[in-house]
């Protein structure tokens, strides 16, 4: 009995990781680059832009979504319209990326 309930435990732990939303995706800011700048994500997930650049200092410029100029933290941002959405980083011009939002 105990080898069926193994099986059956991490099938529930796998569809567990599955969810209808409030998915995370994280961006990293590093070596004046985002990694990984193009992410495809679903509508209604957020993204998070996390600075991992030392002291140099990048924003995050979106068509609809700003945050301004610092060098560490975070800044987060949900998608709910599917379709794509470029940002780059102001000071930078060669930061750019492009999110993709696919329907649920």
């Amino acid at each position: 009995m105990r080898l069926l309930l193994l099986p059956i435990g991490v099938l529930g732990l796998v569809l567990s990781a599955c969810s209808d939303g409030d998915d995370a995706t994280t961006i990293t800011i590093r070596d004046l680059a985002f990694e990984p700048a193009d992410v495809t994500i679903a509508s209604g997930d957020a993204v998070t832009w996390e600075w991992e650049d030392g002291s140099t200092e990048h924003s995050v410029v979106g068509f609809d979504f700003k945050e301004p100029p610092k060098a560490d933290g975070s800044f987060e941002h949900t998608f709910d319209e599917v379709g794509s959405y470029d940002y780059s980083c102001s000071i930078h011009p060669s930061m750019t990326g492009r999110i993709t939002v696919e329907e649920r």
